[in-house]
């Protein structure tokens, strides 16, 4: 068996979809880019805000799989809380990104 190595990068509530006994499926891909190897790291800027972990925004070393584990942690946080957790007293883009 091939092991994929997909790092998605936008990882939201938007992007997760409810299959055939509420399984959870990951939709929309068009950001998500194939590493080579394990350890690889991307330096883009790309993702929705909001779900953005600190070493995508920052892009100083680079970002992997951790920027999903990160998204993933804001996607149970709004679900237990009906917001982000960077939002607050954020009226911008770089307020949200400034906080988190």
């Amino acid at each position: 068996m091939r092991e994929h190595n997909i790092l998605h990068r936008d990882m939201k509530p938007g992007n997760l979809l409810l299959g055939h006994n509420l399984e959870i499926k990951v939709g929309d891909f068009g950001l998500a880019v194939k590493l080579s190897f394990v350890g690889e790291r991307r330096s883009s800027f790309c993702g929705t805000p909001c779900y953005m972990a600190p070493e995508q925004l920052e892009s100083l070393k680079g970002h992997s799989y951790e920027c999903d584990v990160w998204a993933l942690g804001v996607i149970i946080y709004f679900m237990f809380t009906g917001e982000t957790p960077f939002v607050q007293n954020a009226q911008t883009t770089k307020q949200i990104t400034k906080n988190i």
